[in-house]
Formats: structure tokens, sequence, C-alpha cells
């Protein structure tokens, strides 16, 4: 069976398509946390644990770029390889078979996906919340497991 899902270029995208959801690198509530804690610290007179959380934070926050990792839309979903930030994998909603979402313990956790010609594709997910979400609303009446 012949499925469009395919690496391909960035440059090379639709641009016909909604998009719904993205997910992005940095957990900014995280980072904007510690960074108040670090200045918390230099107030109650904690220096120089204060001075490097919030320089490490402060630097995170401000020079450190906030790159998409995964893009939603109506009829596909755009996974961009971590080596090379101008190839992507775009995968359409009706390419897929089967999907699972596993559950990994010290890296980061993981769609696998069955597509109808039978190759397996995996990516790694930052948003859980947000992957199970479109997963589960766009490739609703495919066969859903949660590895642990």
């Amino acid at each position: 069976m012949h499925v469009r899902s395919n690496v391909l270029k960035t440059r090379n995208l639709p641009q016909s398509s909604k998009k719904l959801d993205e997910i992005k690198v940095k957990p900014y509530l995280f980072i904007i946390i510690l960074f108040m804690i670090g200045i918390a610290f230099l107030v109650y007179g904690h220096f120089l644990m204060g001075i490097a959380i919030t320089l490490i934070f402060g630097y995170n926050l401000l020079f450190i770029r906030n790159v998409v990792v995964t893009e939603f839309y109506e009829e596909y979903v755009v996974f961009y390889m971590d080596k090379n930030c101008e190839e992507c994998f775009l995968l359409f909603w009706n390419d897929i078979l089967s999907w699972s979402y596993v559950k990994r313990k010290h890296d980061l956790d993981i769609i696998e996906v069955v597509l109808k010609n039978n190759h397996k594709v995996s990516f790694k997910c930052l948003s859980k919340k947000k992957v199970l979400k479109n997963f589960t609303a766009h490739a609703a009446t495919r066969q859903v497991e949660e590895k642990i």
C-alpha cells in the first residue's frame, strides 16, 4: 500500500493546512520559577547559590533558542529531526494503521507508529499531554496502547 508519510526537507512542507498545536523545547514556567528562586536566594543572603541559579536560568531564558520539535495540523503532524534541522518527518493522519505511546524512565518518551504499509517509525516526545490529545483526536479509529 502506498503512503504519503515520509522524510522531506522543511522547505517542501505543505502550506495548505491549519496549524492546531505545537511542541517547543523550552519549559518557560520551570525556567522562570527557578530564576525567581535564584533571585530569592540573592535577597535572603545566599549569594553564591543565588548567583549560580540566576545566571544559569537567566542565560537559558534569554539566549537559548526555543526550537519547535513537533507541529500538529488538521491533515498531518510534522516531527522535526534532531540532528538535521533542515529535514522533518511528515506523518499524515490517514496513513496511520496503529500507534502506541511508550513511557521511558531514563530518556524521553516515544510515540511508535505503524503505517499502513507496515513500516514502523518512532519519534521522541516532549509533551505527553499534547501528543496524546492530538493523536487520540486525529487517529481516533486506531488501536492505542500506553506501555509503561
